[in-house]
């Protein structure tokens, strides 16, 4: 940790509008799908425990401000005027704690389906929504203006439900953004045409929600660095906007991509760090003196103060950060930041809003349960034994350690992390390996008995005397058919002769396992054909980072082949097969298959001790790094009665 991270720009004052922040670190807008039309108090409880955490500035999830918004179940409803009241509890709770709140408002535009809204998706014009056949409703100007009056409501609402102010987002390829573009506004009335005509409707609404609630009452907006569009806004369009913009606001945030480049919205691990960084610049130098507000992999208080040093922006977005860890904020301040839990940017939380599902963090299992969060009561210390480093593994070791155990932790190998080492392997993955320094820097600053190389028995057992086990031994792979060697063990190091490697995706899965596999080959320089019989590529990963990963392929050369099956031939070659039975040979090729897991066995030297035992993770069904992570802070955290788990 340097000196400027502990005691720089990030932990200074700073004033936005007619706010006094007590620092630079916002908590950046992201949807939840913790309350449904009203503020609920899950969404209360989540954004206390942010704000008690230290965030200067908190932006609210998004409220739609109209009907012909509502694209999904999940979504509060900002123009429902009993938000009003229902708002106060979170913002009470955020202004005790010291910080400011302001709720982003949004028009979805074209991204409503229609399916909850009984509506066709409001749009400047008429353009098809990717991957479906329905057509947006070109608005009329009469609608226009009731949009814009949603807009004005939604913020009285907001204003009288305690809020420091708004954020309007006019990004992402919403409803704003696509008046801002030239790809998707072909209107050729005021709306239309020039850049000050598709500024326009951003501007009324800005000045009515101006002239209706005053100076005091603060407005930002959400604005794009960059569309990644072809015909779209490109950095100059954008920093033209911006400037025509930022005379009537108090801040602007700054984004990048639309819904033709919606990985960048939110970027996986593979993308570079801060990659809206120099777009926040650029904005910032022509829109000075009003602050800039930058987000977008973010990951680390030394990054986020280089960016306010070199005045790239004036405050630091974070949304995935303090998704994962609360007390950002407060252990920077501190000096303790090895004790920050980091994102890894594996993109679940993503991936469950994709889904229409509440939101979940891999790396973060508490998220969105801090009302069920309770303080461990006082007890004698137990003797906790933990079988098993993996993250499960590690993760209750660590938790129970917290509680005043006694605890002690066994690994059969010559280190920890499990699979973790494994799925960091491809230099796209290597994020996960900042979870797996975290753990070491964990156990290191812990009581906890780490000791590796141990096979456990009986007489071991009985000496360690535990008055509980936790089991978390982890899956094995499927022993594979027909094949030089699986994609575990390639992701484990073994090495191969072979120029060519077909890599067939015997499991099922097409997910991380089988595409970190042919990334780790193609970098270490072979030439890799990818089989699979499924119909869709990547449905065992999360959306945004199938594009990314398939740009990398083709960097790499890597062949995809779908409906097709990989045969083993007699005479050193490969017969790849497609559902029509047209067969291509690949010479001189080994074959790797992805055949999948197994759960280790729970049975072992345990059975028979009398001692209470709980397996987690991958030992009880292989799932998810954040399943695994879920039911060991659970396990570490348990009270056990005399049957066991109470």
């Amino acid at each position: 940790m340097t000196a400027t991270a502990e005691r720089g720009l990030l932990l200074s004052p700073f004033k936005v509008g007619s706010l006094q922040l007590r620092n630079r670190v916002v908590m950046a807008p992201h949807s939840t799908h913790y309350a449904d039309r009203v503020e609920s108090d899950r969404l209360t409880a989540y954004y206390r425990a942010r704000a008690e955490g230290g965030v200067g500035l908190i932006v609210h999830e998004p409220v739609i401000v109209h009907p012909s918004s509502l694209s999904r179940v999940g979504k509060i409803w900002g123009y429902a005027r009993e938000n009003a009241e229902a708002y106060r509890a979170t913002t009470d709770a955020v202004h005790e704690a010291g910080a400011a709140i302001v709720c982003q408002i949004i028009h979805n535009g074209r991204q409503v389906d229609g399916h909850e809204s009984q509506m066709p998706a409001w749009y400047p014009s008429e353009v098809q929504r990717g991957g479906t056949i329905e057509i947006s409703h070109a608005m009329t100007v009469e609608e226009i203006a009731e949009v814009v009056e949603g807009f004005v409501e939604t913020a009285r609402i907001c204003a009288a439900g305690g809020f420091d102010g708004v954020e309007v987002h006019a990004a992402h390829g919403y409803l704003l953004q696509g008046f801002l573009s030239p790809a998707t506004n072909q209107r050729t009335d005021h709306y239309g045409g020039t850049v000050q005509n598709r500024t326009r409707i951003v501007l009324e609404i800005i000045r009515a929600i101006r002239a209706e609630l005053g100076s005091e009452f603060v407005i930002g907006v959400r604005v794009t660095g960059d569309e990644v569009q072809p015909g779209g806004l490109n950095p100059e369009d954008c920093v033209e906007i911006s400037a025509l913009l930022a005379p009537e606001v108090d801040y602007l945030s700054v984004v990048s991509g639309s819904l033709a480049s919606y990985d960048r919205i939110v970027p996986e691990m593979s993308f570079e760090r801060g990659l809206n960084v120099r777009l926040a610049g650029r904005i910032r130098a022509a829109v000075a003196p009003v602050p800039v507000l930058v987000t977008g992999r973010i990951p680390d208080p030394e990054t986020a103060e280089r960016i306010l040093i070199e005045e790239d922006a004036d405050l630091i977005g974070l949304a995935r950060a303090l998704i994962v860890d609360p007390q950002w904020v407060a252990k920077v301040a501190s000096g303790a930041t090895e004790q920050i839990r980091p994102c890894v940017y594996a993109n679940d939380c993503r991936d469950s809003i994709g889904g229409r599902r509440a939101l979940v963090c891999m790396v973060n299992p508490d998220a969105g349960r801090e009302r069920e969060l309770v303080r461990i009561e006082p007890r004698a210390a137990r003797r906790v034994l933990v079988i098993g480093a993996g993250p499960a593994g590690l993760e209750a070791a660590l938790t129970a350690s917290a509680n005043g155990d006694q605890v002690t932790l066994l690994e059969r190998s010559s280190k920890i992390g499990g699979q973790l080492n494994r799925a960091s392997a491809p230099k796209s993955r290597r994020e996960l390996g900042r979870l797996l320094r975290y753990y070491q820097q964990q156990l290191a600053a812990s009581s906890i008995e780490l000791r590796l190389g141990v096979e456990p028995d009986t007489a071991m057992l009985r000496s360690l005397d535990p008055t509980m086990i936790v089991l978390a031994t982890g899956a094995v792979p499927v022993p594979p058919t027909n094949a030089v060697l699986s994609a575990w063990e390639v992701l484990g190091g073994a090495t191969l002769d072979a120029k060519h490697v077909v890599l067939q995706d015997v499991a099922g899965g097409n997910g991380w396992p089988l595409f970190a596999a042919a990334e780790l080959l193609a970098d270490t320089g072979h030439e890799v054909t990818v089989v699979t019989a499924a119909t869709a590529l990547g449905t065992g990963i999360e959306a945004a980072a199938l594009p990314p990963l398939m740009r990398r392929f083709k960097a790499r050369g890597v062949r995809v082949e779908m409906h097709s099956r990989a045969l083993p031939h007699p005479e050193g070659v490969v017969v790849v097969r497609n559902d029509t039975d047209e067969e291509r040979i690949v010479p001189g090729a080994a074959l790797v298959v992805e055949s999948g897991r197994r759960s280790a066995g729970v049975a072992g030297a345990w059975d028979g001790l009398g001692v209470p035992v709980v397996a987690v993770g991958d030992v009880l069904a292989p799932r998810r790094l954040a399943t695994a992570l879920a039911e060991g802070r659970r396990a570490g955290a348990a009270s056990f009665a005399k049957d066991g788990v109470a």
